[in-house]
């Protein structure tokens, strides 16, 4: 794999994840992303991999919240993009997966990293995952697939938003989440897709938001879409697939992002992650893809009193030739510098034999 990126990342994780829990999830995440990579990868692997995964949680809260809130929000994002991409791929694939694992991880993660800036992301996320999991799935396909496509997609929309909220919650809860899935998937299938795309799309977005306790909405929207697609796609496949799973998440994350082609990390983390493991898998795939792409888009938007109002401009070129059969040869270099506060409790038990060429 050959790469090239640009851009630069901070980041702040709290998270809580129980395999064998309940509980509930939270996400807050605002920003956006940029960047600009183009490579080759070329590969060989067989492997196998055994885990087994259970989890449940039960929890019991009490708690009182009186809250009184007032905000606004003004955003203006501005973008095109226009796209146009030729792509081959033909693979070969054979796999064996079954899977049970059990386990905790609670952990705080806060971070920075600058690959040289080409892009901004701003999130915060908080949550918690429980997850119990058993699964088999057994794959064999053979395909190709050769692509073009040019498009184009105009967009307009206006609106606006004013609340403002208080108020007051006491609450005493008591609960037990357990999630369960049974599933099975068998299919063999021949097939031919011929498609050809263009696609155009522009955006523009400001916005203003006041939360008050009453609230006025008014939404204008505009938009074209242009598309033409070309293609060919050749597709045998068998495989089987049987899962069972339970599982919770809650998390927090609040971070930062922004990229561009050399830069350094700075982390900061602090957890705990408890895991057993069992399961199997085997895999032997071989395939080659070739992928050519070009991109703009814009976009304008005006709604809740946000307007919106942007492009997004995007080229690629690519070559992907991968054959696996479980062996791996890695070369490396960059720089990264790295803070890591955090505990880590691991108890697995399985095997994995993994051969790969790269």
């Amino acid at each position: 794999m050959s790469l090239k990126s640009e851009g630069s990342m901070s980041l702040k994780l709290e998270g809580y994840m129980s395999l064998k829990s309940e509980g509930s999830m939270s996400l807050k995440l605002d920003g956006s992303m940029s960047l600009k990579l183009d490579g080759s990868m070329s590969l060989k692997l067989e492997g196998y991999m055994s885990l087994k995964l259970e989890g449940s949680m039960s929890l019991k809260s009490e708690g009182y919240m009186s809250l009184k809130s007032e905000g606004y929000m003004s955003l203006k994002l501005e973008g095109s993009m226009s796209l146009k991409s030729e792509g081959y791929m033909s693979l070969k694939s054979e796999g064996y997966m079954s899977l049970k694992s059990e386990g905790y991880m609670s952990l705080k993660l806060e971070g920075y990293m600058s690959l040289k800036s080409e892009g901004y992301m701003s999130f915060k996320l908080e949550g918690s995952m429980s997850l119990k999991l058993e699964g088999y799935m057994s794959l064999k396909s053979e395909g190709y697939m050769s692509l073009k496509s040019e498009g184009y997609m105009s967009l307009k929309s206006e609106g606006y938003m004013s609340l403002k909220l208080e108020g007051s919650m006491s609450l005493k809860s008591e609960g037990y989440m357990s999630l369960k899935s049974e599933g099975y998937m068998s299919l063999k299938s021949d097939g031919y897709m011929s498609l050809k795309s263009e696609g155009y799309m522009s955006l523009k977005l400001e916005g203003y938001m006041s939360l008050k306790s009453e609230g006025y909405m008014s939404l204008k929207l505009e938009g074209s879409m242009s598309l033409k697609s070309e293609g060919y796609m050749s597709l045998k496949s068998e495989g089987y697939m049987s899962l069972k799973s339970e599982g919770y998440m809650s998390l927090k994350l609040e971070g930062y992002m922004s990229l561009k082609s050399d830069g350094s990390m700075s982390l900061k983390s602090d957890g705990y992650m408890s895991l057993k493991s069992e399961g199997y898998m085997s895999l032997k795939l071989e395939g080659y893809m070739s992928l050519k792409s070009e991109g703009y888009m814009s976009l304008k938007l005006d709604y809740m009193s946000l307007k919106l109002d942007g492009s997004m401009s995007l080229k690629s070129e690519g070559y992907m030739s991968l054959k696996l059969e479980g062996y791996m040869s890695l070369k490396s270099e960059g720089y990264m510098s790295l803070k890591l506060e955090g505990y880590m409790s691991l108890k697995s038990e399985g095997y994995v034999s993994l051969k790969l060429e790269g």
